[in-house]
This record gives structure tokens, sequence and C-alpha cells, in this order.
């Protein structure tokens, strides 16, 4: 072997190597453009979940500020008059509702300087233990802020529910409809003036 022979394997092999490193460049430039297109789509992926994220965030925020909004307009409390207030109840009364109902009931009476609190249930179509309970404790809590407790739109049927649980109604007083509770709170002011 000549000195022409062994360069010219060493050419060829520089050259093999020289392609073969041509063809890794290549095929790892093929694969640096895969990983990019693949780092682009999951960054899209990642942007669109976290707006899917702050949207859903959003519309769980609007569905809370919906459903406290709704809990007050489905139990204000209205001042009817000079330290009377009246709260009208409506629908169905669940354990969320019961605990709203009693601090804004609670709030409202020392917020107004309320001597009588009414309570009316013409619009609850049924009154079961729970519900019950809740009136009960709403009057004692009143009661030791020093107000009376009025529950008017007592019905037959939730007399007897009363009546079957055996909830003592000595502190609070019923009344048929609303404007006998009215004019039972309004009636010592009445005599005075």
């Amino acid at each position: 072997m000549t000195s022409t022979d062994e360069v010219g394997i060493l050419q060829r092999n520089f050259n093999a190597m020289i392609a073969s490193l041509r063809t890794q460049y290549h095929t790892l430039e093929q694969q640096k453009a895969m990983l990019l297109t693949e780092r682009s789509a999951l960054e899209q992926a990642l942007h669109d979940l976290q707006c899917t994220h702050e949207r859903t965030k959003l519309q769980q925020q609007i569905i809370q500020a919906q459903r406290d909004t709704l809990h007050e307009l489905s139990s204000p409390l209205l001042p009817i008059a000079d330290k009377v207030v009246v709260m009208p109840l409506i629908g169905a009364i669940d354990t969320s509702r019961a605990a709203q109902i009693l601090e804004s009931l609670l709030r409202g009476v020392e917020q107004h300087r309320a001597n009588v609190a009414i309570i009316d249930i013409t619009g609850v179509q049924a009154v079961d233990a729970s519900v019950a309970q809740v009136l009960l404790q709403a009057a004692q809590a009143i009661t030791l802020l020093g107000a009376q407790t009025m529950l008017t739109g007592m019905r037959p049927q939730i007399a007897q529910t009363f009546v079957y649980l055996g909830i003592d109604m000595k502190n609070i007083r019923t009344f048929g409809t609303l404007q006998q509770g009215f004019l039972a709170a309004i009636k010592p002011q009445l005599a005075t003036n």
C-alpha cells in the first residue's frame, strides 16, 4: 500500500464521515423543526387551557355572584315601620339559604334597631323539621338582640307540622296574615302617639 492509497482511503473515510455528519445534521435539523412545531403546539394548547381556565373561573365567579344576589332577593329584609322589619320568605329553604336568612335577620335587626322582626312564610310551600328549626333559631337569636319575633302566613298544615314536631313557639307570636302581624307590631306605636 502506497501513501497515495492511504490518502485515498483517508479521503474516502473522511468523505463518508462528512456525509454521515451531514445526514445526522439534517436529521437533527428535522427533529429540531418537529420539536419546535410540537413546542409551538404545546404552547398554544397551554394558552388555550389557561384561557379556558380563566373563562371557567370567571363563569364560576359570575354564577356565585348571581347565587348571592338570588339569595338576597329571595329573602330580603325590609323596614316597614319605625323599628319594625319584615322578611318575606318565598320558595324552598335549604341549609345554605337558612344560614343566609338567619344572618340577614340578625344583621337587619341590629342595623335598623328593630323592636319587632316579622318573618312572613306565606310564600313557603312546605315547612319541614329543618325549616322549623331555622325559624326557631332565628326567633331565639332575635330575642337575644332584644327584639320580638312574629311569624306570619301561618296556615293549618304548617301549624300541624309545628305541633307534630313539638316546636316550642312560646317566644314567637304567630298570625295568619302579614297584615295581622303588621297591625300587631305597630299597635304599641299607635298607642303612644
